[in-house]
């Protein structure tokens, strides 16, 4: 993959991404729950104390109202970013993503913000650099979790993912979680396959023609995760992430 294909492919897919991202928070923003949860009013005085700016500012950029003008500004930047490529349009966008994780006091999203602003800044260097960048982290980010998994006791024994989709949203996944439990082999054969495939990733700069296969895996793996938890961000934004990794795996000899 050439680096121009990756760098275009990359921001296509991260404006699609943040174009998904910003429709989201718009709606989430005009809900009743989101003006009762989220109220600004509730957020004034640890934002206020945080932040080293002008408090008319700040009552301004993160009220109810800046909320839904800023998913609004993420919209219509994610979609001229599809279209023009144009830095200008994704340092906008990191802008937008900052301040809406400011207003949630962190981040919303848990690890597909970070990726989020990790992506974006891959995009802002442009360049062989950025795309290297980008890819370094993208196939880290997949070492750390399987490592993470692998010194965790419950993931060794194979009792972790029962865990996990016993918290799901979905009664359906909750019912997949029972059986699990009481097929603990199933159990640990997933975990090992899991973890195993996540401690692959640094590998692949190194095994070029398994490449194509690991990537299809990665999409099954977030697609499975998507229809468990419902994380639908954590699939577009490390989607986004994989042009990167194709091209600075096509550099080493």
């Amino acid at each position: 993959m050439s680096l121009e294909f990756s760098l275009k492919l990359t921001s296509l897919l991260l404006g699609l991404a943040m174009l998904f991202q910003g429709i989201e928070n718009f709606l989430m923003g005009r809900s009743p729950e989101f003006r009762t949860i989220w109220n600004s009013e509730n957020l004034q005085e640890e934002l206020i104390a945080g932040l080293p700016l002008p408090k008319s500012i700040i009552l301004k950029l993160f009220s109810h109202r800046g909320f839904l003008i800023l998913a609004l500004i993420q919209i219509l930047c994610a979609v001229a970013g599809m279209v023009f490529f144009h830095w200008v349009f994704f340092a906008i966008l990191l802008v937008c993503h900052l301040f809406t994780c400011i207003r949630f006091r962190g981040i919303f999203n848990g690890g597909s913000d970070m990726m989020t602003f990790v992506v974006l800044t891959g995009v802002l260097i442009g360049g062989k650099m950025g795309m290297i960048y980008l890819a370094i982290h993208g196939l880290l980010s997949y070492f750390k979790a399987g490592f993470s998994k692998l010194r965790d006791k419950s993931w060794r024994q194979g009792r972790a993912l029962a865990v996990f989709l016993g918290r799901s949203l979905y009664p359906d996944i909750r019912e997949y979680a029972r059986l699990l439990a009481q097929n603990p082999r199933i159990g640990l054969f997933l975990a090992i396959v899991v973890i195993a495939f996540e401690l692959l990733a640094v590998a692949l700069p190194f095994g070029r023609q398994y490449l194509n296969a690991y990537f299809i895996v990665v999409v099954i793996f977030h697609l499975v995760v998507y229809w468990c938890f419902g994380l639908n961000r954590f699939f577009w934004i490390w989607i986004s992430a994989w042009p990167s990794i194709y091209y600075t795996v096509s550099l080493v000899p």
